[in-house]
């Protein structure tokens, strides 16, 4: 039965991500081609009248998550919520941000078109080998397949993909690689300390000998994980 005239049709909306127009019908996505393009918009009258018209009113989206989201909206999505999240007072992002950017760039460069749906298990053992035969330390490639995880996390929460996506990544299970030691890091040769001493401070070449007489070390600010 075909839907009642007066009801209000699906919107023609601006997918700003990938720059293309989406309507949204039965609760799955329909890309149009280029926003505001000759083209979409006779797509968009196109599907209003053959699947709009057509079919019976959609279930909400909180009830049906749809599974037409890419890689990419999901990335995107995430991104919006860890940048606002890792943002300290003083407008400035924390360590955590910068990495997670890097893991999103990754994603997005390699499985951004696909399907959420799409990339499953095996695609996410891939991007873990990948990491892995970058020589990346063991806890570098798991706080980076975390970050997989809580885009697809998120991606639930904001209803955009059905809960099994999320759990199938979860069935990967922990990082498994062989133990690799860390580098061993030499103290540096005292006649260089010397030499960067007289062209210190006389207050900075004294904090640079007191540690020196003790033992203690500076503590960096952050740390940043490659």
């Amino acid at each position: 039965m075909a839907r009642p005239k007066n009801r209000t049709a699906p919107k023609y909306r601006h997918h700003k991500p990938s720059g293309k127009a989406s309507v949204v019908i039965n609760g799955k996505y329909h890309y149009l081609g280029k926003y505001n393009s000759p083209e979409s918009r006779r797509k968009y009258k196109h599907l209003i009248a053959t699947l709009w018209l057509a079919e019976p009113d959609p279930q909400p989206l909180s009830e049906k998550p749809n599974c037409s989201i890419t890689v990419t909206v999901l990335a995107v999505e995430y991104a919006k919520y860890a940048k606002n999240k890792y943002r300290l007072p003083c407008g400035k992002q924390k360590n955590e941000w910068s990495q997670i950017q890097k893991t999103l760039r990754e994603v997005r460069a390699n499985y951004g078109d696909l399907l959420a749906s799409d990339f499953g298990p095996l695609l996410f053992e891939e991007f873990r080998s990948t990491l892995i035969s970058r020589g990346l330390a063991k806890h570098t490639v798991k706080r980076y397949s975390n970050y997989v995880n809580n885009m697809y996390r998120r991606g639930v929460k904001l209803e955009l993909i059905p809960v099994d996506l999320y759990q199938r990544l979860e069935a990967v299970g922990p990082v498994e690689m062989p133990y690799k030691p860390p580098k061993k890091i030499l103290p540096v040769d005292l006649d260089i300390v010397r030499q960067t001493q007289s062209e210190l401070t006389s207050v900075v070449s004294d904090m640079v000998e007191f540690q020196m007489l003790t033992g203690l070390r500076s503590r960096p600010k952050s740390t940043t994980f490659s």
